[in-house]
């Protein structure tokens, strides 16, 4: 997969913009491509949702795991069935930090983006997506017989 920081809902053009580095362009809503991302590992959204609300009790903004081997998820901003939804790939993070009443997310390529959001809100969001991954990891280790405390 390609370095996506966040996508973005087009309207007018019925089109999801991929921002990163680069800025691309994907015919449909977000949702269908991040179901045709996490198809590629034999996953989908509803799966993927009801681990979240199962293992850590959330009903609202669920998160996506996108990736299982890399641990990526992307979370929505606002509920996702509005077209101002932005989905954050919490795996590229950097920092979210507040700007006035809005938060800038910094993320690991050195760029930005401010948002309209209370940077507590996107914490929230941004933890639930690392305990679902520390969940994941610990399980793996486990299966394998092997204690999580034990690793350096």
């Amino acid at each position: 997969m390609r370095t996506v920081n966040y996508l973005s809902y087009d309207p007018n053009t019925r089109s999801t913009q991929l921002f990163g580095l680069n800025t691309e362009r994907h015919a449909g809503k977000p949702m269908e491509l991040l179901e045709e991302w996490a198809n590629t590992f034999g996953l989908g959204i509803l799966g993927s949702q009801t681990a979240f609300q199962n293992r850590l009790a959330i009903r609202q903004k669920i998160p996506i795991l996108i990736d299982p081997y890399r641990q990526i998820y992307f979370f929505p901003t606002i509920t996702p069935s509005s077209t101002d939804c932005l989905w954050i790939n919490a795996a590229h993070i950097r920092s979210i930090k507040s700007a006035g009443l809005d938060s800038e997310i910094r993320f690991n390529d050195s760029t930005s983006l401010r948002i309209n959001i209370g940077r507590r809100s996107l914490m929230k969001q941004w933890k639930r997506c690392q305990a679902m991954e520390h969940l994941i990891l610990h399980s793996r280790l486990e299966d394998c017989g092997l204690s999580p405390i034990l690793l350096p």
